[in-house]
């Protein structure tokens, strides 16, 4: 058992590491996505004219690839 835990990589560069920061920000994304256009309709400002939704979806796409951001994009709606 103890074998098994010692071939784990957690290192900056391992597998775990990067899959767990991209989890991470890809909730920031969403919880952004949720956030930003309440705060638009409750303030008042134009958000049929800025589209706050899709900017954390762009970004996420744009940082995190398209895996995550066709994903986000999906479930930001509902």
């Amino acid at each position: 058992m103890l074998q098994q835990y010692n071939q784990l990589n957690f290192s900056k560069e391992g597998s775990y590491y990067v899959k767990d920061k991209k989890l991470v920000l890809a909730s920031l994304f969403l919880a952004l996505g949720l956030l930003i256009p309440s705060i638009f309709h409750m303030s008042g400002l134009p958000g049929n004219v800025f589209l706050p939704m899709h900017i954390p979806v762009l970004l996420c796409g744009f940082i995190l690839g398209e895996r995550y951001g066709a994903l986000i994009g999906f479930i930001t709606p509902f």
